[in-house]
Order: structure tokens, then C-alpha cells, then sequence
């Protein structure tokens, strides 16, 4: 992780933000990312938690159209940047997970840099989060997800109320 982009994720105290790299593992985020959404904090890949974790279910109330972006969108990465540790990971989720198996074997590539979801947060109840996805440039195919509510909402309450209690 490039230092500057360390100390941006420090200032957005107030959103979910986090960097990824290629196989999606998160690399880095901010403190409302990881109690917003378990998924969203170092050390967890966004893939293997949407097909792996339990939690998954719960947290993506629309947990089949997450799974199949989820799958569509590493297909585009391994269409973009082949490499050996993606298709490594790419094995091991076929053998852990049929469902990620079969979305994997339909071939579908769709490289969302832009939407919105809704995210079960405990205590809180559903949120809804619209995103923008910021590749950046370098080498290492990392990637700034920087997810906000509609201004002025229920959702924008919610999550303030949330990330002042982080403060």
C-alpha cells in the first residue's frame, strides 16, 4: 500500500472505504468499512466471505445478485491480469464452494466500477450504500472502494451515527 493512500483512508473517518487487491483480498480501510460490513476489513477477501463466511448471508440481504457480481467481476480481473496466485485461488474456492463453482463455470464477466448495495449492519438494521470503485494506477491492480448514502436520508443518519461512535 502506497502511503498516500494510507493517510487518505485515515481522513474518511466518516465513510466505508478500503483497498483491494486483484484476488480481492482487502489490504486496507477505514474503521466505519469494518463495522459496516466484516468483509470489508484487512485481512478478508470479499470472494471467499461471500462464499465461505456465514455471515454472508445475513450481511448481502440480496446475497445471490452479490455472489454473482462477486464471481463476474474477479472473472473480469482475470481476464484483465492474468496470474498464477489468481487462478490459485480461483482452485480453491471451485473445491470449497459449488455455488462458486457453478457461477464461475458460466462465464460471466462484468466489471462493475459503480453501483449501490444493501448491507445488513448489526444493530442498525439495512443499509442502503451506493459505491464508485477507483482503480489505482500502478502495478499491483489495487483498488479504492469508497461506498456513501444518498445525502440528507436514513441511511446518511444511520451511518453517521455509526462512525461517530468509532470516534
Amino acid at each position: 500500500m502506497r502511503p498516500g493512500v494510507l493517510a487518505l483512508l485515515e481522513r474518511w473517518a466518516d465513510l466505508p472505504a478500503f483497498v483491494v487487491g486483484p484476488d480481492r483480498d482487502v489490504l486496507a480501510g477505514t474503521p466505519l468499512a469494518a463495522r459496516v460490513n466484516p468483509a470489508w476489513s484487512p485481512g478478508h477477501n470479499l470472494v471467499g466471505f461471500t462464499f465461505l463466511d456465514p455471515r454472508a448471508r445475513q450481511v448481502y440481504p440480496d446475497w445471490e445478485d452479490i455472489a454473482r457480481q462477486a464471481v463476474s467481476g474477479l472473472r473480469a480481473t482475470a481476464a484483465a491480469r492474468p496470474a498464477a496466485g489468481l487462478d490459485a485461488f480461483v482452485a480453491r474456492l471451485r473445491e470449497r464452494s459449488g455455488t462458486f463453482r457453478a457461477l464461475w463455470d458460466s462465464h460471466d464477466v462484468a466489471d462493475r466500477v459503480a453501483g449501490g448495495k444493501r448491507i445488513a449492519v448489526e444493530g442498525v438494521g439495512v443499509l442502503r450504500l451506493d459505491y464508485e470503485t477507483f482503480a489505482l494506477a500502478g502495478p499491483e491492480g489495487q483498488v479504492l472502494y469508497v461506498y456513501f448514502p444518498r445525502p440528507g436520508g436514513e441511511d446518511d443518519a444511520a451511518l453517521r451515527r455509526l462512525a461517530a461512535g468509532l470516534g
